[in-house]
């Protein structure tokens, strides 16, 4: 199956679903907002089981990482079988072998945890489900979860704790970030969204931000050696693929986010008109920094992957601003969002087929 099918299916749905409705209401000047909701949210359930089943049945081809996992498992005897996972996700091996010693349990267990984390997020703090979901089919966060299995654990811990961010509860933020970094411990990067969301959008705060990551990109080997997280594992990325820079790769997906938070700033009048700043302020930032992390991962292309901690508010940034606009700039915002995303996603995987090794997918069933 080539990633085509995928897009059919999820454009295909949403038209189905869509025009059903303007069928029913052809006689009437407008849809029952209503039932509108009702339509999006069944949208979303369909779309993410679909999305969960190709993630947990999946051969162990699919996903640059994937035999990795699959062959850990069946070596892995207790928690500390293997030193490079952490404790939390050994754990999760150990949990999923008292089911089952199949090795693609850990495909299954992973993979439903993950996909549940990010479908409870969207549901609870997006507006518009369909431009959300096409985000994290486009921006890649669904084949990610092939790939890089345990961090999107993590990233969907650190999206829950997003609960804890705006209710202001730290305790629980910080813990919720700290049972994420059990299963990535990159994940505690996420730290410093407690003070990022808190930014307001002035022209001295963008200003500050740019001089910051202007600091942190020139600068990065002093950084990445007293202050990299304070974690050892990753100074055995500096002589890995992982520790060289990224270069145009790194500079093409910061170019893509960063198109996105030009489109976002330019509607923030209509944040004011409906007093949304507090929110939406908050959200600009937390993806700003992810973009500002892609592009210091020209030097190190480990340092994009932290970014996704980030980039992952993107599913309900741009879907909340699309929602505030009148029914015809929705509409013309959203084909421009499509086009942009169907030009970066389309050239990834013509010219950089090797960075998700999903397509052509492969499915694997258990009988």
């Amino acid at each position: 199956m080539e990633f085509y099918f995928v897009e059919f299916f999820i454009f295909g749905l949403y038209l189905f679903f869509i025009l059903k409705l303007e069928y029913k209401y052809a006689n009437y000047t407008f849809i029952k907002p209503h039932e509108l909701h009702q339509t999006d949210k069944l949208y979303l359930n369909i779309v993410f089981v679909v999305l969960a089943i190709l993630v947990m049945f999946r051969e162990n081809s699919i996903g640059n990482d994937s035999i990795t996992y699959f062959k850990a498992y069946q070596r892995y005897t207790d928690v500390d079988s293997d030193e490079r996972f952490e404790l939390g996700f050994s754990y999760l091996i150990m949990l999923s072998k008292k089911l089952s010693d199949y090795p693609y349990m850990l495909f299954i267990t992973t993979g439903a945890i993950s996909l549940f984390l990010f479908y409870h997020f969207i549901k609870e703090y997006s507006q518009w489900y369909f431009m959300s979901v096409i985000i994290f089919v486009f921006l890649s966060f669904f084949e990610m979860n092939m790939n890089i299995m345990r961090q999107m654990v993590a990233i969907g811990l650190t999206c829950y704790s997003y609960k804890y961010l705006i209710s202001r509860n730290i305790i629980k933020f910080s813990l919720t970030v700290f049972i994420a970094s059990l299963f990535h411990s990159s994940a505690i990067i996420f730290c410093f969204a407690w003070f990022i969301y808190r930014l307001k959008i002035t022209y001295k705060n963008i200003a500050l931000s740019i001089f910051a990551l202007a600091v942190a990109y020139f600068l990065f080997d002093v950084l990445l050696s007293n202050l990299f997280l304070g974690l050892e594992k990753y100074e055995g990325y500096k002589d890995t693929i992982w520790g060289e820079g990224g270069k145009i790769g790194a500079l093409f997906s910061a170019s893509i986010y960063l198109i996105l938070l030009g489109f976002t700033l330019s509607l923030r009048r209509k944040w004011k008109i409906e007093k949304r700043t507090d929110q939406l302020d908050g959200l600009f930032f937390l993806c700003l920094t992810g973009a500002g992390l892609l592009i210091i991962s020209y030097n190190m292309s480990v340092v994009g992957r932290m970014a996704s901690y980030f980039n992952a508010f993107q599913l309900i940034l741009i879907p909340n601003i699309l929602k505030i606009l009148s029914r015809r700039e929705r509409i013309f915002y959203s084909i421009i969002i499509v086009l942009v995303l169907n030009i970066f996603k389309w050239t990834i995987l013509i010219l950089r087929p090797e960075w998700n090794v999903v397509y052509p997918y492969k499915m694997h069933l258990p009988f």
